[in-house]
């Protein structure tokens, strides 16, 4: 949690109201520093419900890889669920995992995501339309499917077995984004399994804006590219699709600049606006018309954002790149240049 007071007392709800014995349940709040009214509203939900044990925890590094540690150092349990605030769970959520770990043995759960909730905003409501369509996500995530059963935990890895921990370590909090993905697939390395479990189905509440949709694409993007630098085969190319694709783009205008022939870019540009206006129909057809004029926006937030934070992500590890380079030149150039020992 950080400064999530909008959301921190349903999200919290969602976990208080579980069918399952609340002696053995316990539920840690690892809170990022908020400034606004978060803790006052998780203070009093704890005195409201005695019986549970709830408590507040100080990530002092404010981010979402130190703040799941934080919480996974402090828990007791022999399974351990993490929830994001700003997201809600069912009543059976936690006595489903239960049963499932004990039943398939599995050492990770996986769930599937809800974004689109009629009580959002309309333009939330666009956006978690456009990122649950077919167009809107990374083709291989499982996030937004019903698939059930034995799974790559990559994408919707979510529930662990306290001994994942001891045996792989914590999140990596190096990672200001894709943490998850980055531990997912440790664990997947490690030959540890993994099960994807639709009644775990949460909710999640998206953005509330297409600059704020832009902004997050970007985030993840840039990240996705750092984890491609150390995880290899956390990695899939049509993660880069959008970059790939604005690259093209860019290419083909130029050629244009310089004279070259307008096909090539008329087509591209073509065949986005032919891809983005099917996929905002089928959207629209399932999600209700209504979003159709705001859904080709959506979509061109989600790929463009994609896009700048994956070549940023290029562009700071080149920079990086030559920074190590010049240092190891210098570092041999002084060597070099010290006085022989008598």
């Amino acid at each position: 949690m950080r400064n999530e007071e909008q959301y921190v007392a349903e999200t919290l709800h969602s976990v208080l109201d579980q069918d399952y014995p609340p002696e053995r349940l316990e539920i840690l709040v690892v809170d990022g520093r908020s400034t606004d009214g978060s803790r006052g509203i998780v203070a009093q939900l704890a005195s409201e419900h005695p019986s549970i044990y709830l408590t507040l925890i100080d990530n002092p590094g404010l981010l979402s890889a130190a703040g799941r540690n934080a919480g996974i150092r402090a828990a007791r349990g022999r399974f351990i669920a993490i929830v994001d605030c700003h997201s809600t769970i069912g009543r059976d959520y936690l006595a489903t995992a239960e049963r499932m770990l004990d039943e398939t043995g599995a050492d990770c759960l996986g769930r599937p995501v809800e974004l689109f909730i009629p009580a959002d905003t309309y333009m939330q409501r666009v956006i978690g339309a456009a990122r649950t369509s077919w167009l809107g996500h990374n083709t291989t995530s499982v996030a937004f499917s019903d698939i059930s059963g034995p799974a790559s935990p990559l994408s919707n890895g979510i529930i662990y077995r306290r001994e994942v921990f001891e045996r792989i370590g914590l999140f990596n909090e190096r990672f200001d984004a894709c943490e998850d993905v980055e531990f997912n697939s440790r664990l997947e390395q490690a030959g540890m399994t993994s099960w994807t479990v639709p009644a775990l189905l949460a909710s999640y509440h998206p953005r509330g804006s297409l600059w704020a949709l832009f902004k997050q694409m970007g985030r993840y993007a840039y990240w996705r590219y750092r984890l491609l630098r150390e995880q290899r085969r956390a990695f899939h190319l049509t993660q880069a699709a959008p970059a790939i694709a604005v690259a093209l783009g860019i290419a083909s205008l130029t050629g244009v600049l310089l004279g070259l022939s307008p096909v090539a870019p008329l087509a591209l540009i073509a065949a986005y606006i032919a891809a983005i206006l099917i996929a905002s129909v089928r959207a629209s057809a399932a999600r209700g018309f209504r979003y159709l004029p705001a859904l080709p926006l959506a979509y061109a937030a989600i790929h463009f954002g994609a896009a700048v934070g994956f070549w940023g992500g290029v562009v700071e590890g080149i920079r990086q790149s030559v920074v190590r380079a010049a240092g190891a030149l210098g570092r041999r150039f002084r060597a070099s240049r010290a006085p022989s020992p008598e």
